[in-house]
């Protein structure tokens, strides 16, 4: 199966997911995705997962180097930007961590689209 295939599948099955949370109303997800959805204006992220996606592509352990670069980015947003004293939400974080990987997800998905 081709990487094309493999990240088609990901994404399908995440849209599935993100539709089945909605129907039948599962309170976890439905806030997290609202969390997510407020989190999508954050411009820093993107700057960052951004930056991560293209520096780190030639990396033999991409998504290990990019969960890494998630977590980082997200404490580090976290407790500089938002905290003026040393408390870290980790429910918080995890979410940030998770909008930088789709955001990563995206445009390594876009990448393997436009490639020759």
């Amino acid at each position: 199966m081709s990487r094309k295939k493999i990240y088609f599948s990901i994404l399908i099955g995440a849209l599935v997911l993100v539709a089945a949370a909605f129907l039948a109303n599962i309170k976890p997800l439905v806030v997290t995705l609202g969390v997510m959805k407020g989190m999508a204006n954050e411009w820093q992220v993107w700057a960052a997962a951004i930056f991560c996606a293209f520096v780190f592509s030639k990396y033999k352990h991409y998504w290990i180097v990019m969960l890494v670069c998630a977590l980082v980015t997200s404490l580090v947003y976290q407790i500089y930007l938002f905290t003026p004293l040393i408390k870290v939400d980790f429910y918080t974080i995890c979410v940030r961590s998770l909008l930088f990987m789709c955001i990563v997800f995206g445009i390594d998905y876009l990448r393997l689209v436009f490639k020759r």
